[in-house]
């Protein structure tokens, strides 16, 4: 057996990733793992903060997550209108714990 010598230099990651990454890791992933129907802003901050540490992008967009959150209403002269009111909590969240670039 031959020892070995490991260098360790000392630093510190910084708070924002440096590069923009996207590996689509996403809140469906917990909701359907754990058999949740959703995640609450506050449930979904701790996910978000959890993946961040580990430099791991989260955002609030899936075929699971984003229905319920982007309300679609007809209009009385049939056109459609667009309203992203419940996922504001969500994309806020994503941005303060720099998940999201903006």
């Amino acid at each position: 057996m031959t020892a070995e010598t490991t260098r360790v230099f000392d630093f510190t990651l910084p708070k924002r990733n440096s590069l923009r990454v996207e590996n689509w890791f996403n809140p469906s992933s917990v909701i359907t793992y754990y058999g949740k129907g959703d995640l609450t802003p506050g449930e979904f901050e701790k996910y978000a903060r959890f993946l961040q540490r580990y430099r791991h992008p989260c955002f609030p967009f899936s075929w699971q997550f984003a229905p319920g959150k982007i309300l679609i209403i007809e209009e009385p002269d049939g056109s459609l209108t667009f309203d992203f009111t419940p996922l504001n909590a969500y994309l806020e969240i994503s941005y303060c714990v720099h998940c999201l670039w903006r």
